[in-house]
């Protein structure tokens, strides 16, 4: 086993590059005309364009209010270092699309495979109905999330083929160290990746182990530093991320939708029986009722609250019309605490939500 190494060559055939670099210009021209889209306010395409805004105008997200940590920050942080740089979104993110997928590539041309098929993967995978749909073209969290998602796996596959070769390579550890961190920082679903990680772990350290007694300490020390180096970078990136909003906002909460006080508080809401039970539904309006005659501290915020009726999307789309279907009851609550004055900061609204909790 080799001391681990840098290790990045491409593939020196001609065809297969140059039909990429083909490729990839061709899909920058066909999408050069498009329009960037802001569908959904407030809590999703305007909301990361507005943290953007403000980290670029004074390293803030804004001012705080129900919506600022409702989402992760990984797409405003992306959105503004974009525009630091002076490259537009839809570059920004086809550009990325592109690099995953050479990337990948990259690491599959290691394999004794087709050129051609190579080409043809790839041309697959530039052109896939999502990446030009209209979707594509708005100001969501997905097109980054794809990227990275390839970016991490294409990472993993070069560090296996080099683990074929008895060889460990620090480049391609630190790309999914540095990938791994950022990913989780775009979705909130993405900490499943954790799980993935796991299994990639596991399985460079089995292949690795018959080798592994034979070497010395200091190599087993470095080969180990490197195996664990995206959980390193991952907890590094959530420490210094929550210190940020700590020194914004005065509490380290990256995402107070799913952390904190304001979940337990909707378990605790759940919790109160109802007569109605539908799968669609998070919150009943039953529930609600009798929260508000028992817990007068959360009434102002259940008078606020939209009602539903038949002529809803709930209604047209699920054929729920006397409740809401889907979990935007759960933003309103959100939203109508903050209208009615209970928490006009973040540590406040811990507060207040901790003190319904308790109640209910």
């Amino acid at each position: 086993m080799k001391f681990p190494s840098f290790g990045f060559c491409l593939d020196s055939n001609p065809l297969l590059w140059g039909g990429v670099i083909f490729l990839v210009l061709l899909k920058l021209l066909l999408i050069s005309g498009s329009a960037v889209q802001m569908v959904y306010s407030p809590h999703d395409d305007d909301l990361y364009v507005s943290r953007a805004f403000y980290l670029l105008l004074d390293g803030s997200l804004g001012p705080y209010d129900a919506r600022l940590l409702v989402k992760q920050l990984g797409i405003s942080l992306w959105l503004a270092g974009s525009r630091f740089q002076g490259i537009t979104y839809l570059l920004s993110i086809n550009l990325f699309f592109a690099i995953a997928g050479i990337y990948f590539i990259a690491a599959l041309s290691r394999l004794n495979i087709n050129r051609v098929i190579f080409l043809l993967v790839f041309g697959l995978y530039l052109f896939n109905s999502v990446s030009i749909g209209h979707q594509w073209f708005r100001v969501m969290r997905e097109p980054v999330a794809i990227s990275l998602l390839v970016v991490i796996l294409a990472s993993m596959l070069f560090v296996l083929v080099y683990l074929e070769k008895k060889n460990l390579a620090i480049l391609h550890f630190v790309t999914l160290a540095a990938t791994f961190t950022f990913a989780l920082m775009v979705r909130e679903e993405d900490v499943l990746l954790y799980a993935l990680l796991a299994m990639f772990v596991s399985l460079v350290l089995w292949k690795y182990w018959p080798v592994f007694r034979e070497q010395s300490w200091f190599k087993r020390s470095g080969v180990l530093f490197l195996v664990i180096l995206p959980f390193i970078f991952a907890s590094v990136g959530d420490g210094t991320t929550r210190s940020y909003v700590e020194r914004h906002y005065g509490a380290p909460l990256l995402n107070d939708f799913r952390e904190g006080e304001f979940p337990r508080l909707i378990a605790a809401i759940r919790s109160v029986e109802s007569r109605k039970d539908n799968r669609h539904v998070m919150i009943t309006q039953e529930a609600l009722g009798k929260i508000r005659v028992t817990v007068p501290l959360f009434a102002q915020v259940i008078d606020r609250l939209p009602k539903p009726s038949e002529t809803s999307y709930s209604c047209a789309r699920f054929k729920v019309c006397s409740e809401w279907s889907n979990g935007w009851e759960l933003f309103w609550i959100k939203d109508a605490a903050f209208q009615a004055g209970f928490t006009p900061t973040l540590l406040a609204g811990q507060s207040y939500f901790r003190n319904v909790r308790l109640e209910i």
